[in-house]
């Protein structure tokens, strides 16, 4: 028991500054649906906890991701051998940086505890079927658990096959609709679309061994099924692709080695397999999906560093990379701003990430601040929406029509592409922007894209006044079509 309990102290020790980090994103939602909830006793209240379906309290909600997250560490070191190699596999499981987003973030509760509800379930495998049954509860990514005992004995997955058709009609509304808010070219389900589940396999694959950039919005395959022009170009040969070539292969070959590493990458293949977007419906990479499949490919790395020449070394070097990497990332979850911040920062293509940092920088009133952040997408995205939208509405609210009315065009030409489930409305709101710019006497759309230059907001300029970048001005919130 001492290497357990040690494990679990170690990962309470390394995530404690995440216990006073304030709601991200979906953990709003979590909080105003907590105070329209009503729970029978205190055994469901603390099972809607567990699911991460409510949250009463900030730190206690972190911590309790923290805890989890602990248990589950420590219980990869029982169910997989109690061994050097198990210990290894934990450790580097622990303080994986692509752990963070379900440990440091609210909301990614439930996949954690999904994980932990199924570890339970495998260290009892008299009871497997109900904690089977309790982690789909929480999250649909132990959805193929049935398969991992494929390379056991007796064959409990057969039995377990018969929950599956339960849970998807359980999920069927969610999927449902979600694919309401997918694109033609997303929806669109095509032999070709398994290059692109090859490259989703590779690209998970290396993130999760070398995790050099931890973001909510990565920019690989980040427009595909946007427009034709944007799919298209995701189908190039590239390393991904022939990564997840080659793993497909070896996975095939895992079917009839079930030993060694072998083992850990069945698991990771079985457990990453739904997320690889032959059905897109969600983020095409997002590291929350990964929590679970990384267990199996921490092990595959611990199995092949116990024997390597010096494996020791090189194990060494692998937790000194996670931890230092780990508490950069980490910062990142502390508020919104420095959120949205970071994401930018690591992949400065993605729109949405410049859209929603200027979005909180507004509600915080720097408005001269949250423009210059929605220029500076607008340079790497210049078609984007929502960029162009937002920033167009400050502009016919506050600043120079001219320029709301030059985006307010840009957003009505792009509007299919954000939002294609809501096009008519969209085009509406910008309709709305365009004319209230040209109340305000804007009459010709400018065409230059770089609206600010020497640190200084021209587009606030109105009625002779310059606004600083920075400076708190009151003014209208800009709307986020998301």
């Amino acid at each position: 028991m001492v290497i357990p309990i040690l494990l679990f102290l170690s990962v309470l020790v390394v995530f404690r500054k995440c216990q006073s980090y304030e709601y991200l994103i979906d953990d709003m939602e979590l909080n105003m649906r907590t105070k329209d909830t009503k729970t029978l006793n205190w055994v469901h209240n603390f099972w809607l906890h567990l699911r991460g379906y409510i949250l009463k309290d900030k730190e206690l909600s972190h911590s309790l991701n923290i805890i989890i997250h602990g248990l589950v560490c420590s219980l990869i070191y029982v169910v997989f051998g109690k061994n050097n190699v198990s210990l290894l596999a934990a450790i580097l499981f622990a303080f994986n940086p692509v752990n963070t987003q379900v440990v440091c973030w609210i909301s990614g509760k439930g996949y954690a505890t999904s994980v932990l509800l199924l570890l339970v379930g495998m260290l009892v495998k008299e009871a497997f079927p109900l904690f089977y049954l309790g982690s789909l509860i929480c999250s649909i990514n132990t959805v193929f658990a049935p398969l991992v005992f494929v390379i056991e004995k007796p064959h409990y997955w057969v039995l377990l096959l018969l929950l599956i058709p339960f849970m998807a009609k359980r999920q069927y509304d969610g999927l449902k609709q979600r694919m309401t808010t997918v694109t033609p070219f997303m929806s669109n389900i095509t032999w070709k679309r398994l290059i692109i589940v090859f490259k989703t396999y590779g690209y998970y694959f290396i993130h999760c061994l070398f995790p050099l950039k931890i973001s909510m919005c990565h920019s690989y395959l980040h427009t595909y099924g946007i427009d034709k022009e944007s799919t298209e170009k995701w189908y190039k040969l590239d390393k991904y692709l022939i990564t997840g070539i080659i793993l497909a292969g070896v996975a095939i070959y895992s079917l009839f080695n079930r030993t060694g590493m072998y083992l850990g990458f069945l698991w990771f293949t079985i457990f990453i397999a739904q997320w690889l977007n032959f059905i897109y419906t969600n983020h095409p990479i997002t590291e929350r999906y990964i929590y679970l499949a990384n267990v199996g490919l921490m092990f595959m790395l611990a199995k092949i560093l116990s024997v390597l020449p010096y494996g020791n070394y090189l194990a060494l070097a692998f937790l000194i990379f996670y931890l230092t990497r780990l508490w950069y990332v980490m910062e990142q979850y502390k508020d919104l701003v420095t959120f949205w911040k970071t994401n930018a920062e690591n992949f400065s293509d993605v729109a949405l990430t410049y859209n929603q940092w200027g979005i909180m920088l507004s509600n915080q009133g720097k408005i001269g601040t949250s423009v210059d952040v929605m220029t500076e997408g607008l340079k790497k995205s210049p078609e984007d929406f929502r960029l162009n939208y937002n920033l167009a509405n400050i502009m016919a609210s506050m600043g120079d029509p001219n320029v709301g009315l030059h985006h307010a065009e840009k957003a009505l030409k792009n509007v299919h592409k954000n939002s294609p489930n809501m096009v008519e409305m969209w085009r509406n709101h910008c309709n709305l922007v365009k004319e209230n710019c040209i109340r305000r006497g804007a009459k010709v759309v400018i065409t230059t894209e770089n609206i600010v230059s020497a640190g200084v907001s021209p587009a606030l300029e109105d009625g002779g006044k310059r606004a600083e970048v920075g400076k708190e001005i009151p003014a209208p919130v800009p709307v986020s079509p998301i």
